[in-house]
């Protein structure tokens, strides 16, 4: 009975009965991740700031496309090695870190930990279908993750239900 009710209010377009319940996870992968996951409406999200972090080569992500191919992922390898180097040597002329750190691309890896009300993932999955042509692989990577485990916690019939609704 419960899931009837939750099921025709959200067709109607209730959204309010999904800004409460929240999904909250900690994420390590590339920093485009810290980009894509703190602009999402209502998210709320402590990353691992690049102020106190070091920078490596051991910080390189590849993207699945780049491994596939020897050539790209050798120009990609030492293109990365090459900015990470200059950011260290900036750093090492007393280049103040926020500035220096502009010259560093989104192929580094990142951690995280953010909430996010299932609306705000409702809207995160509607973006994605309607422009995952141009989104990063790590958007598809993160919503296959995140729907596996909706039954287990409880929100896939809100989930899916909101997905459903016409707003």
């Amino acid at each position: 009975k419960v899931n009837k009710i939750l099921e025709k209010s959200c067709l109607c377009g209730h959204a309010s009965i999904s800004t409460t319940p929240v999904f909250s996870f900690s994420y390590s992968g590339s920093k485009i991740l810290d980009s894509m996951l703190t602009g999402i409406i209502f998210s709320s999200s402590l990353m691992a700031s690049g102020r106190r972090t070091q920078t490596s080569i051991d910080d390189i992500v590849f993207p699945s496309v780049i491994l596939k191919n020897s050539k790209a992922k050798k120009l990609y390898e030492n293109t990365m090695i090459e900015l990470i180097n200059f950011y260290n040597h900036l750093l090492s002329q007393n280049i103040n870190k926020d500035i220096a750190s502009r010259i560093l691309p989104y192929g580094l890896f990142g951690t995280g930990i953010i909430s996010l009300p299932v609306e705000s993932l409702v809207a995160f999955k509607r973006e994605w279908q309607t422009e995952k042509d141009w989104l990063p692989e790590e958007a598809s990577l993160l919503l296959n993750l995140i729907e596996k485990k909706l039954h287990s916690l409880g929100i896939e019939n809100l989930y899916r239900t909101r997905l459903m609704a016409p707003r």
